[in-house]
């Protein structure tokens, strides 16, 4: 049977096929046209970004970070605002109940325990890049340096 979308689901997909549709564009111009300085084409062409991606910016960079962490952001905000549902209380329970049966629901739950990880992941490579180029400048080993360093981290 027929399953009704919702304005969310359809702005989705209207924001997806227009991202496509833009990048495919922004590519084909610049392959075909080697001159353009539009900032539309310079955002969108993925032969561009390819190569901005690969190019490294200097030793010890931490920008490809970036990406993930705002992608880890967002999945976190997806999941806790789904968390207050669980606790609230519930005067609309069919609509309560179609959501939590949708099948995007329990990934994005279960999201919840890996972002957790994902975020440690991530403060563990900061910190062990921040030491690393710490032993370039100054190559003795000191317990100090650690211990200041943890407790900044516990701070934060």
């Amino acid at each position: 049977f027929a399953q009704h979308r919702t304005f969310g689901e359809c702005f989705f997909v209207f924001i997806s096929l227009l991202l496509i549709l833009t990048t495919s564009f922004a590519t084909w111009k610049e392959l075909n046209n080697s001159a353009t300085d539009s900032i539309i084409i310079k955002s969108f062409s993925l032969r561009r970004n390819l190569q901005r991606l690969w190019v490294a910016s200097k030793p010890n960079s931490l920008r490809y970070l970036e990406g993930l962490r705002a992608l880890g952001t967002l999945t976190i905000l997806i999941v806790h605002s789904q968390l207050p549902i669980i606790r609230m209380p519930v005067w609309n329970t069919e609509d309560l109940e179609s959501q939590a049966n949708h099948v995007m629901f329990p990934l994005i739950n279960s999201a919840n325990t890996h972002m957790i990880q994902f975020f440690f992941t991530l403060g563990g490579m900061v910190f062990g890049i921040s030491c690393l180029t710490h032993f370039e400048r100054f190559p003795e080993f000191k317990i100090m340096y650690f211990l200041k360093k943890i407790l900044r981290r516990l701070i934060r």
